[in-house]
């Protein structure tokens, strides 16, 4: 008898690869050593060659890649619910807010976001620093969590004024450079990429970012994507967000944002665009021939009320759209549900098309579509051998995904967080049969109890609407 090789973990049920060809094995398995994947194929030949230490899932589980939100800001889970029917409220809401937060707030804000995340079968976040003061603690926190993530970071080097509707009829917009700041902070990021290699194999890695082009000059931008090309590092910057940052692009810059990126050259494979709800057909096109991704945050759209994308028209234009959460809520299976939900509605049905985006589109952008989006593609987003081992596996026994038909059109219709068993992230489980093993979550709900109300009470007048309930409870 041939000797079979030990390995730390086998992984078995209805394998989705998400690979190239979107191999699906019935039967499957996935054998995990020193955090890669050494093999992907049928159960009973895996167990010929391995041994494992232990075995996770069985004959009803599906086992899947760890989801990858492409685009967040951990230090803001327990802000999110103030900014509920208010337009506009990042610098009226979410910024006074985080600022009222302690390092000690962040940390547990944080460990929330992230516990959230792992519950719904997500391996890979792409945080993006809103409070520069915050960086160190986030990182910590994340590295002491063991989370995946880029972190890509940058500060604002101008400051801008948006001259209103009104206001335009004898003013306009402007922005006024800090001189030397663009040099002062990409030296700090020069020095984060150092910490954080791009192209290293550890869980984190750095990032640059230009946040917008409100904030970030020219001059700004150009520096940072040098920066980002030098250390093959992503490069992100939000963009077409909303219809302020157009109205400044357009007054002060003479373009529209993208259009003013792709002319200071700085559009290219690793470019991100974080949301582009209100791109157009003609943008679209200079993303994907540039080879540039796009983070698609659905459920933001319904906080900015700006539009929606057009995703299936911008995939099929080349596009490489990625899913994020943005905070806005921070679970995998419900940002695939309202991708579906969103385009079948605004577009599947007027134009009568079943096909419109089908579940395997949705579920790529979920996770080796992600990837590639966040130029991580090489180790993370499918199931392949050679790949680091982030894997989710679901139990089917939940009524939702009982009686299997199509793997994945019943994972990504029918999934919720609740079916989500075991995570793992290069190999080591972080969600146990459905308990977190490296984050305390009644510590988190106490400290998180304690917080909320704080951070409240430091808004509550800031917004148009009262906090308070709008009906009674007994």
């Amino acid at each position: 008898m041939t000797p079979t090789s030990p390995i730390d973990t086998m992984l078995m049920g209805t394998v989705i690869t998400c690979d190239a060809e979107r191999r699906v094995i019935t039967d499957g398995a996935v054998a995990i050593a020193g955090g890669s994947i050494l093999a992907v194929g049928k159960r009973e030949e895996l167990h010929l060659a391995y041994t494992a230490q232990r075995t996770i899932g069985g004959p009803r589980c599906t086992v899947m890649p760890g989801m990858i939100d492409c685009h967040s800001h951990l230090s803001q889970a327990l802000v999110r619910s103030l900014i509920a029917h208010e337009l506009p409220m990042i610098q009226r809401l979410y910024l006074p807010a985080e600022d009222a937060m302690s390092l000690n707030d962040v940390a547990t804000s944080v460990r929330l976001c992230v516990s959230q995340l792992l519950r719904s079968g997500v391996t890979c976040v792409a945080e993006t620093t809103a409070t520069q003061s915050h960086e160190e603690t986030i990182l910590a926190t994340l590295g002491e969590i063991g989370m995946r993530a880029i972190v890509a970071r940058g500060s604002s080097d101008q400051s801008c004024h948006h001259e209103s509707i009104y206001g335009q009829v004898s003013g306009t917009s402007s922005a006024t450079l800090r001189s030397g700041e663009a040099e002062r902070d990409l030296a700090h990021t020069a020095a984060f990429l150092d910490r954080y290699d791009p192209s290293g194999c550890s869980l984190i890695k750095g990032g640059v970012l230009a946040s917008h082009l409100t904030g970030s000059s020219p001059h700004y931008v150009r520096l940072a994507a040098q920066l980002a090309e030098e250390r093959g590092a992503s490069f992100q910057v939000h963009v077409a967000r909303d219809r302020e940052e157009i109205e400044f692009c357009l007054a002060v810059l003479g373009a529209r944002p993208l259009q003013v990126l792709a002319d200071l050259g700085v559009l290219g494979p690793r470019f991100l665009a974080i949301h582009g709800i209100l791109l157009t057909d003609v943008e679209a096109r200079l993303l994907a021939e540039s080879g540039g991704g796009l983070a698609h945050a659905p459920l933001e759209c319904l906080n900015i009320l700006n539009g929606v994308p057009p995703v299936a028209r911008w995939r099929r234009a080349g596009v490489n759209v990625g899913l994020g959460c943005d905070n806005a809520l921070n679970d995998g299976f419900e940002v695939m549900r309202a991708t579906m939900i969103q385009q079948g509605a605004l577009r599947a049905i007027p134009g009568y098309d079943p096909e419109h985006l089908p579940a395997e589109d949705i579920l790529d952008m979920a996770t080796s579509d992600a990837a590639r989006a966040i130029s991580w593609d090489h180790a993370i987003g499918s199931l392949e051998v050679g790949k680091q081992a982030d894997a989710v596996v679901i139990d089917r026994d939940s009524p939702h995904l009982m009686s299997q038909q199509h793997p994945v059109v019943d994972l990504v219709r029918y999934g919720t967080r609740n079916e989500v068993r075991w995570v793992l992230v290069r190999g080591r489980v972080l969600v146990d049969d459905r308990e977190l093993t490296t984050i305390d979550l009644d510590a988190v709900r106490s400290r998180a109890e304690e917080i909320a109300p704080r951070v409240a009470a430091v808004v509550s007048s800031r917004r148009y609407r009262s906090l308070s309930p709008s009906v009674n409870i007994d």
